[in-house]
């Protein structure tokens, strides 16, 4: 989220979080249909940036995406981050990634998000992660317009780089 609104600030893009489209209050999760319809009128604009990885409107962003970033993070930093970010929330530390605009922190409880999303970093190391860098290679993105993060530092040279590409594109 943070890389996003970074990307966004210095190209002057607008930067939707997928999250807060999707969860709802005490989150709960928007209709499927509505959360596609929703996605692909945000997709229809000139100029966007998409943050968050949800399969059921990939296909929607991915037909329309000039660049795309993923995360190949190793674990233990992820865990790590998901630790912090969890606390950070509950305790009102303004430096951590904020919850979806609609979720309150006392609706989150801290174990179960800390095991619910240690459990997706997983999974999505375990093939989610190949899955989607073949959908994005079948969107026809060609290889140089995707970003691969492996290390926290990179994060940064991403924003430089697809701010460069995204003026040569304007």
């Amino acid at each position: 989220s943070r890389l996003s609104v970074a990307l966004g600030d210095r190209c002057g893009i607008p930067v939707t979080h997928l999250d807060d489209i999707f969860h709802l209050p005490g989150w709960a999760e928007l209709d499927t249909e509505e959360f596609r319809r929703v996605v692909h009128d945000l997709c229809t604009e000139d100029r966007w940036i998409m943050d968050g990885n949800y399969g059921r409107v990939r296909d929607i962003v991915l037909a329309r995406a000039t660049h795309v970033i993923a995360f190949d993070l190793p674990p233990l930093v992820c865990v790590w981050r998901i630790v912090v970010r969890t606390l950070g929330r509950r305790l009102g530390w303004r430096r951590v990634t904020p919850l979806p605009a609609q979720v309150h922190a006392d609706g989150e409880p801290f174990i179960e998000a800390v095991v619910f999303l240690t459990r997706a970093v997983m999974r999505y190391r375990r093939g989610h992660l190949a899955r989607i860098v073949a959908e994005v290679t079948q969107a026809g993105i060609p290889p140089a317009a995707v970003v691969m993060v492996q290390r926290p530092g990179d994060a940064g040279r991403s924003v430089d780089e697809l701010a460069a590409a995204t003026e040569r594109v304007v």
